[in-house]
């Protein structure tokens, strides 16, 4: 009778343990293609290509909406001088750390194929007025279309909860 029931009990774990799927949607597959394609190391960072929906698509101009933005966040400044501190530090903590770089002006003529000014805004907790923190608005519209719109937002690369419990009940 107990080989019995330990056959019974062996036999529900076995069906019931979890075996990780990564079952990816065509856009999810061609997101993974680019970006298995584009990575590259660059000193201690990876770097990789954006994913483009598609790689031929012209985008808008886009300059005029995010000058509109910034002439918006310096009327702010003019108001309060603490957050144009606050902002330009932020911005040049980005710059010395490599994040980010001022263009010369041989730089900024320079046209290329694909170009969006990303508008900046500026957000700050109720619980903590003195903590500013900047967004770069990928969502912003512009002629109708955002950066996002032209973007895969590509494959979730995290394990779920659910995957993560279900493993350590069976052990694995």
């Amino acid at each position: 009778r107990y080989r019995e029931l330990h056959e019974i009990v062996k036999d529900y774990f076995s069906a019931e343990s979890t075996r990780p799927t990564k079952l990816l949607s065509s856009e999810d597959s061609k997101a993974m293609a680019i970006l298995e394609q584009t990575y590259k190391k660059v000193n201690d960072r990876y770097e990789v290509g954006l994913l483009w929906r598609n790689q031929n698509v012209k985008l808008p101009d886009s300059y005029k909406h995010a000058l509109n933005r910034l002439m918006c966040l310096q009327s702010k400044f003019k108001n309060n001088s603490t957050l144009k501190t606050t902002i330009e530090a932020q911005i040049n903590n980005l710059v010395l750390k490599g994040y980010a770089k001022k263009l010369t002006l041989n730089e900024l003529e320079v046209r290329y194929e694909k170009t969006w000014y990303l508008p900046i805004f500026v957000i700050t907790n109720v619980n903590k007025p003195e903590k500013i923190r900047l967004v770069w608005d990928a969502a912003a519209k512009s002629n109708g279309v955002s950066l996002n719109d032209f973007i895969m937002t590509g494959p979730d690369l995290l394990n779920s909860l659910v995957e993560i419990l279900l493993n350590f009940r069976v052990g694995m």
